[in-house]
């Protein structure tokens, strides 16, 4: 196998992506840690009851896309859903379909809180576009060049659409983060990452996209840096796992899958606020919750746990709940709770937040934290 990986070097001379000198150090993340008071750091700003009708049923992957002053977005399954502050149903934005108006299977999905609008990128790389109050604008189609797919969308309000879009070269992998106007043409490309690795390739990864205030980061499994873009200008930092980060056959070869899980850790979702930096990992077969401190810049919590099956941080207010952001702001997370999950005991600890009567069948209810940073 030829293994030549063309990294820093040839990033900054193509896109100008500046290296941030800074690096956080998290080749021990595979071992358990626990030096932060979360009762001290965290404290419950509310428990909203998401109204649960026939036609706003969230499924256990809800994800929210976006909160303004008015709504909270959130998409499930093949849905994107408009609920209020006090989450009140209010509209599906989009329909699955077929039709001239209607979208496909989503691939992935963004809003723009100014316009009020929602992009959904289907599998068949369309972009499908939908006012918050449902209404169907447009579909378009985001620039492309031979062999390129586009994995995400994200939403600045600067540079428009900012798309992960990645290029199988037969051999080789050319990997960007590219700005695309409201004509779907391109106005600003950087490459992330390239190698010309000549393997045979199973499945096709995706890297970790997400928001942090008025910046779109992206990280890889197969590379130490999280890549930010604002602005239209790009940087990194590197996130120092030593021996734990696997190349990118080990992550595309399923011949090589055994030893990935046993002996590579993976990033499997990532996302910001101003202090911390929250990571799921899996590593030997288990998934770990991982707190990262940006200004101290080192890990201060590390624990098994899947957020899918109820792990993550836990508080004393509602002790059987572990809970993991969906969603971040500047202080603040937010993270779908299974009624199923809470003790009758919580359940009547809700009642100061006028919640009662819940059911197993419900929707999550959304617990909404700030970030205490004077107080841990």
């Amino acid at each position: 196998m030829k293994k030549n990986i063309l990294f820093i070097a040839v990033i900054s001379a193509l896109c100008s992506c500046s290296v941030d000198n800074n690096t956080i150090d998290i080749s021990e993340v595979i071992n358990d840690k626990s030096s932060i008071c979360l009762d001290c750091t965290y404290d419950v700003v509310d428990i909203v009851r998401l109204e649960t009708t026939p036609n706003s049923m969230l499924g256990a992957d809800a994800t929210m896309l976006a909160v303004t002053d008015s709504d909270y977005i959130i998409r499930s399954r093949n849905n994107v859903y408009r609920f209020d502050r006090t989450g009140k149903f209010r509209n599906l934005i989009g329909v699955y379909g077929k039709g001239a108006s209607e979208h496909g299977r989503i691939m992935s999905s963004c809003c723009s809180e100014a316009d009020r609008r929602v992009y959904i990128l289907t599998m068949e790389q369309q972009v499908c576009v939908y006012s918050f109050d449902g209404k169907f604008i447009k579909k378009m189609k985001l620039f492309t060049e031979d062999n390129e797919n586009i994995k995400s969308i994200k939403y600045d309000k600067k540079m428009g659409l900012v798309c992960e879009v990645r290029q199988y070269n037969n051999p080789g992998v050319t990997m960007k983060l590219c700005a695309y106007k409201d004509d779907g043409s391109r106005s600003k490309e950087f490459v992330i990452y390239s190698d010309d690795y000549d393997f045979t390739i199973d499945r096709e990864s995706y890297g970790n996209t997400y928001q942090c205030g008025d910046t779109i980061k992206c990280k890889l499994d197969f590379d130490d840096h999280i890549y930010s873009i604002s602005d239209f200008k790009c940087s990194s930092v590197s996130l120092k796992s030593n021996d734990l980060l696997p190349t990118r056959d080990y992550v595309e070869d399923m011949s090589k899958k055994n030893e990935l899980m046993m002996s590579k850790m993976q990033t499997l979702l990532m996302s910001e606020t101003a202090n911390y930096l929250y990571m799921i990992a899996a590593y030997n077969m288990k998934c770990r919750c991982v707190l990262i401190d940006k200004n101290k810049k080192e890990v201060v919590y590390s624990v098994e746990g899947n957020p899918k099956q109820n792990g993550g941080l836990n508080i004393s207010l509602l002790p059987s709940v572990e809970f993991w952001p969906t969603y971040t702001s500047s202080d603040r997370i937010y993270s779908f709770i299974p009624t199923m999950s809470l003790t009758d005991a919580e359940k009547n600890l809700l009642h100061d937040y006028n919640i009662d009567q819940l059911s197993a069948n419900d929707n999550p209810l959304l617990l909404v934290l700030k970030e205490n940073v004077e107080r841990k």
